[in-house]
């Protein structure tokens, strides 16, 4: 230890380091994640890959989310999910800036998704 703090997005340790926003990463992760991540980031740093939601990130940004948070799986085509990502785009649409937090995600969810 330093005694200085990491930047965000320092390699490998920094708090965004793992993280990603776009969608298409987020589809790689949903498929196949030890293909896509460099290494088992839970493992070896213990501390999950992560998913900022932004416009970006999609359908499989959500499906992302939903597993990494209730463990269950949903599917592009679940017309629930797609509610909340036409929800989510029309915030965005209209201003929206920051990113979207799991307990937002989470309330515009309805059962039948985390069924």
């Amino acid at each position: 230890e330093m005694g200085e703090p990491l930047p965000p997005k320092y390699p490998l340790y920094g708090r965004d380091a793992h993280r990603t926003r776009a969608g298409i990463h987020a589809d790689g992760l949903n498929k196949f994640w030890r293909m896509y991540a460099p290494f088992d980031v839970p493992k070896l740093l213990g501390r999950p890959l992560e998913l900022s939601y932004t416009r970006e990130s999609g359908i499989a940004g959500l499906i992302f989310l939903i597993r990494q948070h209730t463990g269950r799986e949903a599917g592009k085509d679940d017309p629930e999910l797609r509610r909340v990502h036409d929800e989510l785009l029309r915030q965005f649409d209209a201003g929206r800036q920051t990113a979207v937090e799991w307990e937002e995600i989470d309330e515009l969810l309805g059962p039948t998704v985390l069924a």
